[in-house]
């Protein structure tokens, strides 16, 4: 009996093992393509003197149909379309949903030292770094 529970402890261990590996090459493989994929998708960042910036395109939205919540790993952004001038137009309206996109920071911010500007359908956002968190630990 024993025999057989070593066997299977085997199995699992290397069952684990491998599952880890996996984890391991997929969680470098999408770090390699996010920044190009998320570019396709409409979202691009850059980092300078201490400020994340992001760009997402937000077409058909007018600007007071947009809201933004910021946490100090994410950021959310909620678009509704804009009304036409014209009621007749409304037929003609391409974007006709409402945006959502979720957006995970990969560096921490301060959300209340952030800013917003829309400009011709594209929001722009500038979000604070945050300062690196640590604790001075006196050694014994």
């Amino acid at each position: 009996m024993s025999g057989r529970r070593s066997a299977g402890d085997e199995l699992t261990r290397w069952a684990r093992d491998l599952a880890d590996r996996i984890r391991e090459v997929v969680e470098e493989s999408v770090s390699r393509i996010t920044p190009e994929v998320e570019r396709l998708l409409g979202k691009a960042e850059l980092e300078k003197n201490g400020f994340l910036y992001i760009m997402i395109p937000l077409p058909g939205c007018g600007k007071e149909g947009i809201s933004i919540s910021v946490k100090e790993d994410m950021v959310e952004v909620t678009g509704s379309p804009a009304e036409p001038p014209y009621p007749e137009a409304k037929e003609l309206q391409t974007y006709s949903k409402p945006i959502r996109k979720l957006i995970r920071l990969h560096r921490r911010v301060s959300p209340e030292a952030s800013e917003a500007r829309y400009v011709n359908g594209i929001l722009y956002l500038k979000l604070k770094l945050a300062e690196a968190a640590g604790v001075r630990i006196e050694v014994e």
